[in-house]
């Protein structure tokens, strides 16, 4: 009885089970292929210097730690109500918003970075790789306090107004787990926001956002098919531990430098100079127009 109430509670919270089902997939994946976060993290570098588009894609199902797997799951797992409340197809809705938004303003946010080249923000928020579907649950957080805005919750033993849950989260994680994207929860609480405005939550219709989502997916597995290694080699299990080379493919091995024949014969020396000979006066009978053939009588006197 106990596991058919699980069923039960999982088929009525179908797009919470299937995004639970599809991180665990997901993880499992990267785990047996052995995938390293440079590989698949969200990079500026990457993404726009070198096209890896799909990385906007695939970096928000994937983890590579088990405790970031559980932690994400859970939290996911935790806004069921909000299933119930919104609906679940204005909870999918929101879901897709918030996969294909937040990668593409993190990407923003480090673009600006970048381009007025603060040196420690640079460092900080530019040159990092992230990952998984932390972005999205702070969203969701954010989304579920700000419809109980009125309402006030416990908080670490304190009465805290909801909305302040978030950035309390944000800060707590930031320093419990320094290896956290910063970056990525703040634009998530950002994007739950905006989710939140009754003028573009009305705005956004579940057809129109299927319609981006099938654009999104074919545009990342196009660039996937472009940028990854030649037959999908990137999922390919004994190149995972390579180390990673730039550019759109595995280059080839350099061909061996074009050596000039060998020479049959030596090369030409500088020619030297004849040595001087010291003639005497020339005899008489070489003197003349002409020089006289053998055997020919000498000319008379």
């Amino acid at each position: 009885m106990r596991d058919a109430s699980i069923f039960v509670t999982l088929l009525q919270i179908p797009v919470t089970s299937c995004i639970i089902g599809i991180l665990a997939v997901t993880a499992i994946l990267l785990w047996w292929q052995g995938i390293t976060i440079d590989r698949i993290g969200l990079n500026h570098s990457r993404v726009f210097r070198h096209r890896e588009w799909w990385r906007a894609g695939i970096a928000t199902f994937s983890h590579l730690s088990i405790i970031h797997l559980i932690f994400n799951c859970a939290t996911v797992y935790s806004y069921q109500h909000l299933e119930r409340a919104l609906g679940a197809r204005i909870y999918l809705r929101d879901h897709l918003v918030l996969v294909m938004g937040t990668p593409i303003l993190i990407l923003l946010v480090q673009h600006a970075v970048k381009h007025f080249s603060v040196p420690h923000y640079n460092d900080y928020f530019v040159d990092t790789y992230a990952i998984g579907f932390s972005s999205v649950a702070f969203g969701m957080m954010m989304r579920s306090a700000l419809l109980m805005a009125r309402q006030q919750i416990t908080y670490l033993f304190f009465r805290l107004p909801a909305p302040t849950a978030p950035f309390l989260s944000l800060m707590l994680s930031s320093v419990l787990i320094p290896q956290s994207s910063f970056l990525g929860h703040l634009v998530g609480i950002i994007m739950g926001c905006l989710l939140s405005i009754p003028f573009v939550s009305d705005a956004l219709s579940l057809y129109w956002t299927l319609c981006a989502t099938i654009l999104a997916l074919f545009l990342v597995i196009s660039s996937l098919g472009e940028t990854a290694p030649r037959g999908f080699r990137w999922w390919n299990r004994e190149e995972s531990s390579l180390p990673h080379q730039e550019g759109r493919r595995r280059p080839l091995p350099p061909p061996p430098l074009l050596q000039p024949p060998p020479l049959h014969h030596p090369p030409p020396s500088v020619p030297l100079a004849p040595p001087s000979i010291s003639r005497g006066p020339l005899p008489p009978f070489l003197v003349g127009d002409r020089l006289p053939s053998l055997g020919a009588n000498p000319p008379a006197q």
